[in-house]
């Protein structure tokens, strides 16, 4: 009877030996498994995935592995969105340097334009100057040419308006 208590206490040691062991093992594999997964999602490789026995598992291991890979899948969800948005952001910015430098190349003409007239009024200005200073036989051809600057000036400020509102444009 001794001897029975004896084995069945030695099995019983045995046994919470085994079992002890494989209970160390099984949290320390647990454990292992979920730092490894840590270390790559820190180091921004979110595409790596739980093994789905962590995943399945109803102890807080398994919770904080179904965690994880929650918290893993919306940060690489995350970063998805926000390249994305870089994308589109990019295609905006390009979109709007060829509108600024084909606006720079149209008001550079208008410019230009402008400045041609500007240098043709001053030339009428000055034509309308040295004809009225001329005799008074010829002043009823001064105050049309007169009346003709006039016209001339009014057309260029217009245009002159025009290029305004094309450059504010």
């Amino acid at each position: 009877r001794m001897i029975t208590l004896f084995a069945i206490g030695i099995a019983s040691l045995a046994l919470f030996f085994i079992l002890s062991i494989r209970i160390s093992f099984s949290i320390t594999t647990a454990l292992k498994t979920s730092i490894r997964q840590i270390g790559t999602i820190a180091k921004g490789d979110f595409t790596s995935q739980f093994p789905s026995a962590f995943l399945t598992r109803k102890d807080d291991f398994g919770n904080m592995a179904r965690s994880l890979e929650d918290m893993r899948e919306e940060v690489r969800s995350l970063i998805l969105e926000v390249k994305q948005e870089s994308e589109t952001i990019d295609q905006v910015v390009n979109e709007v340097q060829t509108s600024v430098f084909t606006l720079n190349s149209e008001i550079e003409g208008v410019s230009a334009t402008t400045e041609e007239l500007a240098a043709s009024m001053e030339e009428t200005a000055a034509s309308s100057e040295e004809i009225s200073a001329m005799s008074h036989e010829i002043e009823g051809a001064a105050r049309n040419i007169a009346v003709k600057s006039q016209e001339g000036a009014e057309q260029a400020l217009v245009i002159y308006g025009r290029a305004e509102n094309v450059k504010s444009d």
